[in-house]
């Protein structure tokens, strides 16, 4: 199937930052044929590759020297059904909050706690997105994508997809090198639900437990996200800019010293997690602009752009927010969203 390359694109309104950079090659794939002619360009052409959804987790920060493929192919099929499970493959292009609506619509559930979150169905695995106590990971039973190292189709199971907290292979050993086509997932008919996320936790404490279903969950997790987290149509942000930071018992222990009030979750044997959006917080920087570049004031994990500074003006600015943290709290937070060229 053909494709159509342009040349020379701007990229501003394909990432979610909406900082100026342009592509010096670029192609629209709605479908999988698409999405591999597009790389068999590439490769004959010696181009490097860089593939865009929403561009909701990227920072751009210079040109594209290569092709940039937006991955915009849709639609979901049903590969298996029964009285308790579904398991649906789905189109890398999907639109995820859309896709979690329709799949609570036709009685599928388990992602009502991943509601509102932007971006594509290709770039969940990548990210192993996850919010409220859910991670995205939990669903998957396999990853289609194409090679860009010699175009051929390929898959990898859910282990082989090594997930772990905000982080993947396709991160780490497959980092730029793969450009997902589908992803096929499980999910229950059954209607059970995860409400032990402080947040929900506390939305639903007066609530009759007969009132609660995934229905009652997604609206929640809706109106819990509209009220912390801006639109990035409306204000340009990625979300979450920082990763929480997992630590020792020993390190807790430390920090609860002098800072008894510190927020901390259990993760795993003798590892905790820590909210770096309370230790922006503590560090002052929440609601902080400079120079067009902040941090929200509802939220402080969510470095915003509203004065639409380029991304290496973004990217000194939170390093200065995380440099803070660490003399602070001798914690290095780690940056979320990938970084570009």
């Amino acid at each position: 199937m053909s494709i159509t390359i342009d040349r020379d694109v701007e990229l501003t309104k394909y990432n979610a930052l909406r900082t100026e950079c342009r592509a010096a090659h670029f192609a629209r794939a709605y479908t999988a044929e698409q999405a591999r002619a597009a790389v068999r360009y590439a490769l004959d052409n010696s181009l490097s590759v860089l593939v865009l959804g929403q561009g909701t987790n990227v920072v751009l920060y210079d040109d594209w020297p290569g092709l940039v493929i937006r991955q915009r192919s849709s639609g979901w099929d049903t590969q298996s059904e029964d009285d308790e499970q579904v398991v649906l493959k789905v189109s890398a292009g999907e639109n995820w909050h859309q896709f979690v609506h329709e799949c609570l619509t036709r009685g599928f559930y388990g992602l009502e706690n991943l509601a509102l979150i932007p971006g594509t169905m290709g770039a969940a695995p990548i990210q192993n997105i996850g919010a409220y106590g859910t991670d995205f990971s939990q669903f998957v039973r396999e990853v289609g994508y194409v090679d860009l190292s010699d175009g051929h189709q390929k898959s990898l199971s859910n282990e082989e997809c090594q997930f772990s907290y905000r982080d993947s292979i396709f991160k780490k050993a497959l980092k730029d090198r793969v450009l997902i086509t589908d992803v096929t997932i499980e999910l229950t008919k059954m209607k059970v639900f995860t409400l032990e996320y402080p947040a929900l936790f506390d939305y639903f404490h007066d609530v009759e437990p007969t009132d609660i279903d995934p229905w009652a969950v997604f609206h929640a997790v809706v109106d819990i996200r509209s009220s912390k987290l801006p639109d990035p149509a409306v204000l340009p942000n990625v979300g979450s800019f920082f990763k929480n930071p997992t630590v020792n018992r020993e390190t807790v222990e430390e920090l609860l010293r002098v800072y008894a009030d510190m927020p901390v979750y259990d993760y795993g044997v003798e590892r905790f997690k820590l909210p770096a959006a309370w230790l922006i917080e503590r560090c002052g920087w929440k609601g902080k602009l400079e120079d067009g570049i902040g941090m929200h004031e509802l939220h402080a994990l969510v470095l915003t752009n509203p004065g639409g500074r380029p991304g290496t003006e973004i990217l000194e600015f939170a390093r200065r927010v995380a440099d803070s943290v660490y003399r602070k709290f001798d914690i290095a937070l780690e940056l979320e969203p990938a970084i570009y060229p």
